[in-house]
């Protein structure tokens, strides 16, 4: 939600040698400045604040961090450094709350409170996708050990986000999967760019088509138990039609009631493949009807207009159902010139396992191909615009590094602006050294200048070195 929307962000003695301040703003927020100058590290700064994991801050050098949100709340960590080790003790509106070390979980109250004031988990996506990808093509997962207690941490965490996420229905086997695959992406990317890493939560292609896989499955029941109700009213309408003495309103005349019957079996088929047999049927009889009844005409109409409610309420609740899987399609196709991409199901799914798509790759010759002919460009753009819709609550701030990786200049054009149509009212903080990617949202951009921290205010000690902390960027 627009109230949860970070407003600045401040960051003292960053890696004991800059400081960094930005202004942002509701919607999109695009922060440019040349390699060096800390955006990786501001979006470390951002990801691992919005999971609420303060620990990590304990794994890289600074004095205060200060963030404001659009509701009015001020977020302070504080780093402390000695002998004894580092911590960070965070306060909210000026509220104290418990220190952290690197051993320790964030208090439960304080990440309470944290959610309340930041909204939704972040989609955070990192500028080593390429990385990823290769990790993700191996479903083994090397650093998938039991007994690795980071690993488990992370599941743990991943299925409690997921089940406070109840927008759709996922199979337990999907949740498996998916969080097993984002503990070992995160503990191997920290294993390589430093455990000041947040959450890495970047989809591979197979994470896509499943989730997918589940939203269509999703929609194909909400539309199923539509079918069963309706058909069951039908019978009684039906019959209270004909047997209705009464003096109701007129049902209006039967053409215009067959033309709306007509108009809505039309879109169904055209959206939807492999609706009810009957319908089919239905259409046909309509197609062929004239004002010809062999019933007296008042009871025909009151008939056809049992129908034809039914068949609207089908209509706008398939419109509902498939909307965002629609959107999505439409979005992705933007990009696409001799493909299609074309989300149905394979073959009829049992229980509550939801597996197999049909490949929805449409080449230009018309022949089915699965996601992996995508070219790399393609890919990101799938990924980028799929994090952007499935992978968060609607108030969760997406969080981009380099979001022209991978594509050709026109794309970088069009990328933040599809984002921005797939985002909804969601924040969005891209970081990019490429100024073609803010051709279109000039009065966004936001140059990133950090300034040399003042000696005095530098913690001057030896107690620590933290060797583990690494820089990207």
């Amino acid at each position: 939600m627009e109230n949860n929307s970070l407003t600045s962000i401040s960051i003292i003695a960053l890696h004991d040698q800059h400081d960094l301040s930005l202004q942002l703003k509701p919607g999109l927020n695009i922060i440019y400045g040349r390699n060096g100058t800390g955006k990786t590290t501001l979006l470390h700064v951002l990801a691992n604040l919005l999971d609420h994991d303060i620990r990590r801050f304990c794994h890289i050098r600074f004095q205060k961090i200060i963030v404001g949100t659009l509701n009015g709340t001020v977020i302070e960590l504080v780093q402390t450094r000695n002998a004894d080790g580092t911590w960070v003790q965070v306060s909210i509106n000026g509220k104290l709350y418990s220190p952290v070390t690197r051993e320790d979980k964030t208090p439960a109250e304080l990440r309470e409170e944290l959610r309340t004031c930041l909204g939704g988990g972040p989609v955070y996506l990192p500028a080593f996708r390429s990385v990823l990808e290769a990790i993700s093509q191996n479903r083994s997962h090397t650093a998938d050990d039991p007994r690795n207690e980071e690993m488990q941490e992370i599941i743990a965490t991943e299925r409690e986000r997921i089940s406070m996420d109840g927008e759709k229905f996922r199979a337990s086997q999907f949740v498996r999967e998916t969080t097993r695959a984002i503990a070992s992406k995160t503990i191997l990317c920290r294993e390589w760019f430093g455990p000041f890493v947040p959450v890495v939560r970047f989809p591979s292609l197979w994470e896509v088509a499943e989730e997918l896989a589940t939203e269509l499955h999703q929609a194909q029941l909400i539309v199923a138990s539509t079918d069963s109700e309706a058909f069951s009213n039908t019978f009684v309408e039906v019959l209270k039609a004909v047997l209705d003495s009464s003096d109701n309103p007129d049902p209006g005349d039967v053409q215009s009631l067959l033309s709306s019957i007509r108009m809505n079996l039309a879109e169904l088929q055209e959206t939807e493949a492999g609706i009810p047999k009957v319908y089919s049927q239905i259409s046909s009889i309509v197609g062929e009807m004239t004002q010809t009844f062999s019933l007296e005409e008042t009871i025909a109409k009151r008939i056809l207009k049992v129908y034809e409610q039914a068949f609207s309420a089908r209509t706008t609740v398939q419109k509902m159902a498939y909307e965002r899987i629609r959107a999505f399609e439409n979005s992705i196709n933007r990009f696409l010139s001799d493909k299609k991409l074309t989300v149905r199901m394979a073959q009829q799914t049992f229980g509550l396992r939801v597996r197999r798509l049909q490949q929805v790759i449409t080449l230009a010759d018309g022949r089915p191909a699965s996601l992996s002919v995508l070219s790399s460009g393609e890919r990101h753009v799938l990924t980028l615009l799929f994090s952007a819709t499935h992978m968060s609550t609607t108030d969760g701030i997406l969080l981009i590094d380099e979001p022209e990786l991978s594509l050709h200049v026109k794309w970088q054009r069009m990328i933040l602006q599809e984002l921005m149509h797939q985002a909804g009212t969601r924040q969005i903080i891209a970081c990019t050294h490429a100024p073609e990617v803010a051709a279109h949202h000039r009065d966004v951009m936001i140059k990133l200048t950090p300034f040399l921290t003042q000696k005095d205010d530098v913690q001057d000690d030896n107690f620590e070195i933290l060797d583990d902390q690494i820089s990207i960027e």
